[in-house]
């Protein structure tokens, strides 16, 4: 998802909702991207930012950032959080749905793509999702 930046911030915290998993283990792979004119552009972190979801984990997940120093500036504007599908274990052989509720908004994008090599494609929306920060000018 996008967010705007409109001061300095250093990321502390990536929260996000999960309505529903059919899965024993999860782990996905936080990237944060630049946007140019609504397009994800550079990778902008080199840290390999892996977290675990576990037991069909449902409700709020939140994902300390504060060890890897990340640090956004105001000119950057806009940027791409994303979380990439690393790998899963399923609960049973039928297990296939995972989701974090969206909702239609005109002020956000979601960007998807299903494998990392292919181009991101997008739609208005809003993911349950926010990131903690402190900002300053």
């Amino acid at each position: 998802m996008n967010f705007k930046l409109r001061k300095n911030c250093r990321l502390e915290n990536f929260n996000f909702a999960i309505s529903q998993n059919e899965f024993k283990t999860l782990k996905f792979r936080i990237n944060i991207y630049s946007l140019t004119n609504g397009d994800p552009g550079d990778l902008l972190i080199s840290d390999n930012i892996i977290f675990d979801i576990k037991n069909e984990q449902i409700g709020w997940k939140s994902i300390d950032l504060n060890p890897y120093n990340i640090y956004l500036k105001e000119e950057l504007g806009e940027f791409l959080l994303t979380i990439q599908w690393v790998e899963s274990n399923k609960s049973k052989a039928e297990s296939k749905f995972f989701s974090i509720p969206a909702s239609k908004s005109p002020f956000h994008k979601i960007y998807y793509r299903d494998k990392v090599m292919d181009n991101f494609e997008s739609q208005t929306g809003s993911l349950s999702m926010y990131l903690d920060a402190k900002c300053s000018n």
